[in-house]
């Protein structure tokens, strides 16, 4: 991928490597809007140039198929919605109030449109590219599982949990923490109000502390 070069020294990019980094984004928003708002198959490297105002030789110059775009696109929005969901876990709080700040964060993914378009096209293409399904995983669910389980044994560590197997115990929580609202999206047309939902995790959690808090010293 043609992509900008970082700055050196702190000093400010360049003027074509600027140009270059605006194209970019360009080209990665009008790929959002295209793939995110239609089929796939509805998509065409003509339709994505058009949104973007770029030529189509500045699109191939980044990307050489309508596949290599998606993927790239699919990357970028983990990395995005990971970062929205862990920023909750950066801050000095009590453990349950970031597993909870967390697992809200998890949801509000599923409530955005762009989290449950992007999980459609997930489910209706990974059995034609598989690859697809194996990078999503990788950049997405398998990478927050592991810094939760990252967190959580940090917590263990420091006497507030009792875990100890922290990937098995991060993997419990995801599931703990989204339930089954990922369905709610695809399946049903009035999916479950906030406060259902609220009730959902704060259940979830309690849950989960049941089985991984501290326990008392005998």
């Amino acid at each position: 991928m043609d992509t900008a070069s970082p700055a050196v020294h702190g000093a400010a990019p360049s003027q074509p490597a600027a140009r270059k980094t605006r194209k970019l984004d360009q080209v990665m928003a009008a790929a959002e809007r295209c793939f995110l708002g239609q089929a796939y198959d509805s998509v065409t490297m003509d339709a994505v140039a058009r949104e973007a105002g770029v030529s189509k030789a500045t699109l191939y110059a980044y990307f050489p198929s309508k596949e290599t775009l998606f993927f790239a696109l699919v990357g970028d929005k983990c990395r995005q919605m990971e970062e929205d969901v862990w920023q909750a876990a950066c801050a000095p709080e009590p453990v349950a109030d970031v597993l909870k700040a967390i697992a809200g964060n998890i949801l509000k993914i599923f409530d955005s449109g762009v989290g449950m378009a992007l999980f459609r096209i997930l489910v209706a293409e990974t059995q034609r590219f598989p690859e697809l399904g194996r990078s999503f995983y990788e950049a997405g669910p398998k990478r927050l599982a592991e810094r939760i389980a990252a967190y959580l044994a940090e917590a263990h560590e420091r006497g507030e949990l009792d875990i100890d197997d922290p990937e098995l115990a991060a993997r419990q929580f995801l599931c703990l923490a989204h339930a089954d609202f990922h369905l709610d999206g695809l399946l049903l047309a009035e999916p479950p109000t906030s406060e259902e939902r609220q009730r959902m995790i704060e259940s979830g959690i309690a849950l989960f502390l049941a089985g991984y808090g501290r326990r008392a010293q005998a």
